[in-house]
């Protein structure tokens, strides 16, 4: 159990290193020669604010998923899987989404701020 948990935070550390990444190698494209690295570079000194916007991103969806469990736990019948299956669907919806625009705005922010 001990080893499983040593994995997790070195996992949102790298997480939260490469969270731009998609942005940058959309908006930056060939030009950039090294897209990890900028990635990491532009979310250094904000990782604070990152990880707090993804936690709130991450625990709404999360909420939404586990009251699904609980309602699937005590009294959902298996015919009425759809409703547990829609719920999954939202919760995903909800988080990717959002975590879009998030990556983009932040990408924005802190870009231009450096350039000043």
């Amino acid at each position: 159990m001990f080893w499983c948990m040593a994995l997790v935070v070195p996992g949102l550390v790298v997480f939260l290193r490469y969270s731009l990444l998609g942005v940058v190698l959309v908006l930056e494209g060939r030009k950039q020669k090294n897209p990890l690295g900028r990635s990491r570079d532009i979310v250094r000194g904000h990782w604070r604010t990152l990880a707090g916007a993804v936690l709130v991103l991450l625990f709404i969806p999360f909420l939404i998923l586990a009251s699904g469990e609980l309602y699937l736990t005590y009294g959902l019948h298996w015919e009425d899987h759809w409703a547990l299956l829609a719920l999954y669907d939202l919760a995903t919806d909800f988080a990717l989404f959002p975590y879009s625009i998030l990556t983009l705005v932040a990408y924005k922010a802190w870009t231009s701020q450096k350039a000043v």
